[in-house]
């Protein structure tokens, strides 16, 4: 494998397009960090937990909350609570839902959702690992770019028969199924399973493969509805304790568990490469055209422990490689890195994400 070439953006977005190859794009949590780091990072956030969850935080010496639960996980007796690991994750929500989060889509003005729209333009496809909805509002005012695969449709949820504008069902093979090119990886805040009675976690792996074919694979979109905006409606079902579709596991083979057991999320990770080839196989594969692509990760941290599934992801069907680093310094780490599972072709890049000013908030200014 060559050796690495740090570019800037503008140099790495014209390489790739005259390869002609497609552009893939992986956000992380950097993209909302990008629109505002007083918000969204994970040490932020930290201070709006209650006392018993910022005492494991501060005992683990991280504000990573992922880490804390794989911490209770493996300590299950240190919150004397149920599921430690779904109290932490409904902790997460209620400090993202009533303390953290923009309340409604007018909080983020129109100049920046154009500006973030200009950086998505160049993307064929786009993959997100966020929870949050700062994406979905960017996206919803250009359904002719960018299409994440609900439509609307009479469905008979759990609840009642809905039909109104503000729900939308996901269906894996629809006519419009080819031109879906928004996926949320890990799930969202507005995106719900229509079987949330299901509880697989206490189900072995026999019994999800004898039963999974029998559920309804369908996934729920809710959006905006007059007069009771988006937000205002996931914190009512919040508070009815209903859970959104959202994966928020302490390790990566946790993560992967669920999401091969959800329909929606198992083929979101399919189209960004995780089933291209079984896993053992992969180191005899020869990647062929129809498979190449060129990849953007921006605000992905892309850490062995919690991400390996995403690192297997991008193994097969990726020639070419740019990752953005806030940080130039840990360029030689995420190379070693990378290199542990890219294939012997691929191309590996970096750029400075630091000074791009993707949500046009800060020109001029630090800003990733």
């Amino acid at each position: 494998m060559s050796e690495y070439k740090i570019l800037s953006y503008e140099d790495c977005l014209q390489e790739a397009n005259e390869t002609g190859f497609i552009k893939h794009l992986l956000l992380g949590n950097g993209f909302s960090v990008a629109y505002d780091q007083s918000v969204f990072s994970y040490k932020s956030l930290k201070k709006h937990l209650s006392k018993p969850y910022q005492d494991i935080l501060t005992t683990l010496g991280t504000d990573d909350f992922e880490k804390a639960i794989e911490y209770i996980n493996k300590n299950p007796k240190i919150l004397h609570k149920g599921s430690e690991t779904l109290n932490f994750k409904w902790e997460f929500l209620k400090v993202i839902l009533n303390n953290a989060h923009p309340k409604n889509s007018l909080k983020v003005r129109d100049k920046w959702k154009l500006e973030c729209t200009d950086f998505l333009y160049a993307f064929d496809e786009i993959f997100t690992t966020n929870y949050d909805l700062l994406l979905y509002w960017v996206t919803v005012l250009n359904p002719d770019k960018f299409k994440d695969g609900f439509y609307s449709q009479k469905k008979k949820t759990l609840e009642s028969e809905e039909s109104s504008k503000k729900t939308l069902i996901w269906k894996k093979k629809t006519k419009n199924s080819k031109a879906t090119n928004i996926w949320y990886l890990h799930g969202a805040l507005h995106l719900y399973n229509l079987n949330r009675d299901i509880n697989i976690s206490k189900m072995d792996m026999e019994t999800i493969r004898y039963n999974i074919k029998k559920w309804d694979p369908n996934i729920i979109k809710y959006t905006y509805e007059d007069n009771n905006p988006l937000i205002k409606q996931i914190q009512d079902r919040f508070f009815q304790n209903l859970e959104p579709l959202i994966i928020m596991e302490g390790n990566s083979d946790s993560k992967y568990g669920h999401i091969i057991i959800n329909e929606y999320l198992s083929t979101a990770n399919y189209k960004f490469g995780l089933n291209q080839v079984p896993y053992l196989q992969r180191e005899e594969h020869i990647i062929t055209e129809k498979y190449q692509r060129c990849l953007f990760v921006f605000g992905q941290d892309l850490k062995e422990d919690s991400d390996a599934h995403i690192l297997r992801s991008i193994l097969l069907n990726t020639s070419k490689i740019y990752c953005g680093l806030f940080d130039m310094s840990t360029a030689e780490q995420k190379y070693q890195l990378l290199t542990k599972y890219l294939h012997a072709t691929c191309e590996i890049n970096f750029y400075d994400t630091s000074k791009m000013d993707i949500w046009g908030k800060n020109k001029g200014t630090l800003w990733a």
